[in-house]
């Protein structure tokens, strides 16, 4: 999937996305998230901690991060806080470098920071003390060999053993004595002088801070930011989600990985198109009334957008027929709907508006809307020619409002249409037309909904798919083309029109350019 469909696929579900983030922040706002929290203040005492070259430090600064630690700072510092919550606000941050540690306590109260912050840098200061004192412990232990030694060399004197046997195992245990007694003294002495492990003191005392580390705005703008990403995140996944579940056809893109067809043009909307089909009907009714005189200039299609889509539709049929002669059209569609009417009576008009004699085929029996289109009173149609051979194939051809352009009604069918469509009628009409006319246009049933479309197609030199955007799946795209394929009987492929297309912002500014004379024509 290439990045402009991704973008795409977002703009066309970004009414979904937009609520989203309104129905998410709305949500927020209602359960307090975005209001302002009460401003933190952050003070730091500042330590000087040295060491030997070589060797660590007798007292890391993280020793302090330990609750007996949090109780007594908090203690000192007379603040009305749990000792778990001051750790979380507490940062011991060396300074790279240097000998410096800096003690960073954050609080609501400024005071109270500063408070905390100084407690725990003296609470450091008296663990690195202790930590290089001898420990009541460590002489305890030393003075306990001791005593044991000595009551070892006793009862060894008083024994009877060997002179030589006893004197070297007296050697042995004086060694170890003063192997003890050194030890006794060195601890001794690093207790009184501090030994070579450094030292630790306060450089600087934490002051309460005057500003805030965040303005409640701020602080603000990132709560939203963080919920808003959250949201839009979920969002493109929920949008990307659906269009993976999606089987309709909504692109030229789909319906070319679809059915492999080329789309020769694109329909805006459905409420545009009956629109456009209202305003198609008034023309026609106010020639009927003798209301437009006949130098008047009345539109061919009464919407700018169509007519550019049905202009370049028939330029390209005429490109076409230069390979091979094209009279005959066939427009269908998978399903039921008004769009392959629409496309079969604009494509008509356009057509004999460029001075060619054209003739619509009115052939899906079961809901004819060409009559409608064109104002074509009941007269007679293929319904009447299938009952009774002897009528006339040319008293079938009714002319219209439009110059150059004739219909040949459905009739009212007495049997079932596909045998209307499958008898000599059928057959004779087309003749009739192809003989009048240069261009036929044949408006066939859903290609789905039955065997008539199967049954009209090899009378037809070509057949042209309508499909509607948002509403035909790939699966109904590719069923149509099969069914249409199996019995075209060597008759050309155009392609597809596709419906409920939005404009392209361009394209609508270059159409509104268009001098209204160039989409007009006489009646």
């Amino acid at each position: 999937m290439e990045l402009r469909r991704y973008l795409a696929t977002v703009w066309r579900w970004k009414w979904l996305i937009l609520a989203i983030l309104a129905a998410t922040a709305t949500v927020v706002w209602a359960n307090d998230g975005l209001r302002a929290p009460p401003p933190s203040y952050r003070a730091t005492a500042t330590l000087l901690v040295t060491t030997p070259p070589g060797q660590p430090t007798v007292y890391p600064p993280e020793a302090v991060r330990t609750l007996a630690v949090a109780r007594e700072a908090i203690r000192a510092a007379q603040v009305n806080e749990s000792p778990a919550a001051a750790l979380t606000k507490l940062t011991l941050a060396p300074k790279p470098g240097t000998s410096l540690v800096d003690v960073q306590v954050e609080n609501e109260d400024p005071d109270a920071a500063a408070r905390l912050a100084n407690a725990f840098a003296r609470a450091y200061l008296e663990g690195f003390a202790n930590a290089l004192q001898p420990t009541a412990a460590t002489l305890a232990a030393l003075t306990s060999a001791h005593e044991r030694l000595a009551a070892q060399a006793l009862a060894l004197a008083r024994s009877n053993l060997d002179p030589t046997r006893k004197q070297w195992a007296l050697r042995w245990l004086q060694t170890r004595d003063d192997l003890l007694a050194q030890a006794y003294a060195a601890a001794s002495l690093q207790g009184i002088t501090g030994g070579n492990s450094g030292e630790a003191r306060l450089l600087q005392a934490a002051a309460p801070p005057e500003q805030p580390l965040e303005t409640p705005l701020r602080v603000q703008a990132r709560t939203l930011g963080g919920i808003g990403l959250v949201a839009l995140i979920g969002a493109l996944a929920l949008v990307f989600a659906l269009e993976y579940l999606d089987v309709r056809v909504r692109s030229e893109a789909d319906v070319r990985e679809a059915t492999g067809m080329d789309v020769l043009a694109t329909l805006p909307s459905r409420r545009r198109l009956r629109r456009a089909a209202r305003r198609f009907r008034a023309t026609g009714r106010r020639h009927s009334k003798g209301k437009l005189p006949g130098g008047q200039s009345t539109p061919a299609v009464p919407d700018a957008r169509l007519a550019e889509a049905f202009q370049s539709l028939r330029i390209q049929i005429d490109l076409a027929s230069r390979e091979r002669p094209l009279q005959t059209i066939l427009v269908t569609s998978p399903w039921a709907g008004q769009e392959k009417a629409w496309v079969a009576a604009y494509l008509g008009t356009v057509f004999a508006r460029a001075g060619q004699r054209v003739v619509l085929v009115s052939a899906d029996l079961h809901r004819p809307v060409l009559e409608m289109l064109f104002r074509v009173g009941r007269s007679l149609g293929l319904a009447e020619a299938e009952a009774d051979a002897e009528i006339d194939p040319a008293r079938l051809l009714c002319p219209t409002w439009v110059a150059n352009l004739a219909i040949v009604p459905a009739g009212r069918p007495r049997s079932h249409p596909a045998d209307v469509l499958a008898s000599g009628a059928l057959a004779r009409a087309l003749a009739e037309a192809k003989a009048a006319a240069e261009i036929v246009i044949v408006e066939a049933p859903p290609a789905l909904a039955g065997t008539e479309a199967s049954l009209l197609v090899p009378h037809c030199d070509a057949v042209l798919l309508v499909l509607a955007g948002g509403q035909t799946t790939r699966e109904q795209a590719r069923a149509a083309k099969a069914a249409l394929e199996k019995a075209r009987n060597g008759a050309l492929f155009l392609g597809s029109v596709l419906s409920g297309v939005a404009d392209e912002r361009e394209a609508r500014r270059y159409t509104r350019r268009l001098p209204r004379r160039r989409l007009l024509g006489r009646a």
